[in-house]
């Protein structure tokens, strides 16, 4: 499916557009329905908005895919990203760390202090410099540190060659 000469993903680019003309009116209508839009005591309503949402979402979600399939075409991350993304225990634990020491008690302590536009431009910048962190190792070490303890937890010390 991933790779470019695929009939499946050919197929999904073709229905894209499509996809997404169904699912905007239908994501829509259940944000309508949800987020209060429309008052009504009238289950009915809010039901229509959970129909509409279990169609809606899985339509957006292939658009999505779509796209990120289209733009990896075109795209190509840095080496020291791709690497992150092969180290991503290390990855997803150092952003914890990271954002544990900016917002917890025992750091900076944050929490409840930074603006919704803040907090979303201080969360990328996490996530980007936790995976530039793990790809740097990951390029020095050959893996990242926890993917190191993942192993030997996984095969009881006896590393097996998987790249």
């Amino acid at each position: 499916f991933f790779t470019s000469s695929s009939l499946a993903r050919y197929r999904l680019g073709k229905a894209a557009p499509w996809l997404f003309a169904l699912a905007m009116p239908l994501n829509i209508l259940y944000a309508a329905t949800d987020g209060g839009w429309w008052r009504s005591d009238n289950g009915a309503l809010g039901l229509l908005g959970l129909c509409a949402l279990s169609l809606g979402a899985p339509m957006m979600a292939a658009v999505y895919l779509s796209g990120i399939l289209w733009l990896s075409e075109w795209l190509r991350l840095p080496s020291l990203l791709a690497l992150a993304g092969r180290n991503s225990l290390t990855s997803y634990v150092l952003q914890g760390v990271l954002a544990g020491f900016l917002f917890g008690g025992y750091g900076l302590g944050l929490f409840g202090q930074l603006g919704h536009a803040t907090l979303l431009f201080v969360s990328i910048s996490i996530a980007f410099v936790a995976m530039l962190m793990t790809g740097f190792a990951a390029s020095y070490l050959g893996r990242g540190p926890l993917e190191y303890l993942l192993r030997l937890i996984t095969y009881g010390g006896h590393q097996k060659n998987s790249g």
